[in-house]
């Protein structure tokens, strides 16, 4: 009997246990940095790493090389996420409200439901990662703008971001730019200035996987990720299709935007009663408050003409993605709250952050019973299970588990490579041999079938189109005979090779394209330039603060 209670079920589960499988694999091989990944769609490969983040795969091929299983290295990489986002925020807060509102607005930036949802219904990994990296790169820039050491950390934490999930990147970046020329208010353009660039400069430590991503991206279907669930207008809020078509999320994600509208409305109302002859302290609500209404206006459906006007925020492809910083913003006011409980000694106020704590809690509670929790044992081989497809969900999940490296693993759609004709190239067929001849007379004797190297002698009686099962991406170069030779694409979007008789050694390599070439150059110039940037601002002494 099959049960399932090795890991949580949620909707992206596969994609990550597949990617980690081979990530780690092709690690273990010596490839230091994966791009493509030889074992999926069924052997076909795809070039995913150069479109997707790598940094959380690096962090669980690390774990699972030392000897966890996968299902359990993505159970940590969540645990861990959760643990930091909750002690990043502590960090945050401490200094600007004290521990504990700092320690209470941490309670509840792990409690929110959006990082539930992520959790147990999306299997958001890298996004689930965002929740540690966005609280700790606003603490890292407010101590950049006083003392210069801190702004290698501010280009870390960019190149983190960026090697972590790109949509938070973008988030983040558009409301960090504000943020940090907020500072001009207290303090000279020269230390803002610097503080931007070093972040800039964390975007070019990160050039080998940007500029690859960015410039390679007309090869996949790439495009097709503006029009998942129905593109952003369906994903707005409030939109009449947003709970019509049957996602099995969008409900829990509606409630949890009501929900945390409410607690920040809460959490305002209680911090502005404490503080509100203290206009410092109003400035802290208003400016908290109003950035969590932007945000609230941005998940909705009137703001759709916004979304309209970028395809760069299209890629987003779900605005309640805000969620995040949504998320961050209601903890922050928490602590604001806490912070004028404590000062005002009003303990009949605390009552209503320790309500939205247990609410928060009970939230959870429920979305976790919706979905199997971790390593819950229940039957999936009954007669309603198998009806709802959730047995065929963890066949494909004890297979990705057990025997990952089979040829019978799909990848995501976006990364398959494009056709000359800009068609997506067909689905992979599975069970299709590594090399055949398609026509003419030939034998074919494989010796290496590696993830970046393939080597096969064929001997020819006849002119022969040998076809290879591997989609062809511009990485792949051909050698006949140790001669370069070229490739012709078939129309399934595998390789294939024209070969008039004779005996042939056929060697082929995944190499660095142009764009990878230049994004590493970029990345090693980046290094150096923070270097200097640091050995240059090192002796120089913390930043002080306009005299008003």
């Amino acid at each position: 009997m099959l049960r399932y209670g090795v890991i949580f079920q949620a909707s992206d589960l596969e994609i990550h246990l597949t990617w980690l499988q081979h990530f780690s694999k092709q690690i273990a091989e010596g490839i230091w940095y994966p791009r493509w990944l030889a074992g999926t769609n069924y052997g076909y490969g795809s070039p995913t790493f150069t479109f997707y983040p790598p940094l959380v795969y690096y962090i669980g091929s690390v774990l699972k090389l030392g000897g966890l299983n996968a299902d359990r290295v993505i159970v940590f990489l969540c645990l861990l996420a959760v643990w930091l986002a909750g002690t990043f925020f502590y960090v945050y807060g401490r200094q600007k409200w004290g521990i504990i509102p700092s320690l209470l607005g941490a309670v509840v930036y792990v409690t929110v439901p959006y990082l539930s949802i992520n959790l147990y219904i999306r299997g958001a990994l890298p996004e689930t990662w965002s929740f540690a990296l966005l609280p700790l790169g606003l603490l890292i820039t407010e101590k950049a703008i006083i003392k210069p050491k801190w702004r290698i950390l501010q280009a870390i934490i960019f190149a983190v971001l960026a090697l972590t999930h790109v949509p938070s990147l973008l988030l983040f970046t558009i409301f960090w730019l504000p943020y940090t020329f907020s500072f001009l208010l207290n303090h000279s353009w020269k230390p803002v200035g610097a503080t931007i660039i070093s972040g800039l400069m964390g975007l070019g430590i990160a050039s080998f996987y940007l500029l690859p991503a960015i410039g390679e991206k007309y090869l996949v279907n790439i495009e097709s990720m503006r029009n998942v669930s129905g593109g952003y207008q369906t994903n707005l809020i409030g939109n009449p299709l947003f709970i019509a078509n049957n996602d099995f999320s969008r409900p829990q994600i509606q409630n949890a935007f009501l929900y945390q509208l409410g607690a920040c409305i809460l959490f305002a109302v209680v911090a502005y009663l404490c503080d509100r002859q203290d206009q410092k302290k109003l400035k802290q609500i208003y400016g908290w408050l109003g950035f969590i209404l932007i945000l609230a206006f941005l998940m909705v459906s009137p703001s759709a003409f916004i979304w309209a006007s970028s395809k760069t925020l299209q890629m987003v492809q779900f605005p309640w993605r805000l969620l995040v910083l949504f998320s961050l913003g209601v903890a922050a006011l928490c602590s604001i709250a806490t912070d004028g409980i404590i000062r005002k000694n009003r303990k009949l106020l605390i009552m209503g952050i320790v309500s939205c704590i247990i609410l928060n809690w009970g939230f959870n509670y429920k979305i976790s019973l919706l979905r199997a929790g971790f390593y819950q044992i229940k039957d999936v081989t009954s007669e309603a299970a198998i009806a709802s497809n959730r047995y065929q969900v963890f066949k494909r999940i004890e297979t990705i588990i057990n025997n990952p490296y089979a040829d019978n693993i799909k990848d995501a759609r976006e990364y398959i490579p494009l056709l000359s004709n800009g068609q997506v190239a067909p689905a992979p067929a599975m069970g299709q041999p590594t090399v055949s001849v398609t026509s003419g007379k030939a034998e074919i004797k494989l010796n290496l079938w590696g993830s970046y190297n393939r080597i096969f002698h064929v001997i020819a009686t006849s002119p022969s189109t040998i076809r290879v099962r591997t989609y062809y991406y511009p990485a792949w170069h051909l050698y006949a005979n140790k001669k370069p030779h070229p490739i012709e694409v078939a129309d399934d979007g595998t390789m294939q090779i024209q070969l008039e008789p004779g005996s042939y050694t056929i060697e082929l390599r995944y190499q660095w394209t142009r764009f990878f070439t230049l994004g590493v150059v970029l990345s090693v110039l980046s290094i150096l330039a923070l270097l200097l940037f640091w050995i240059k601002t090192s002796g120089m002494a913390s930043v002080p603060a306009k005299i008003s």
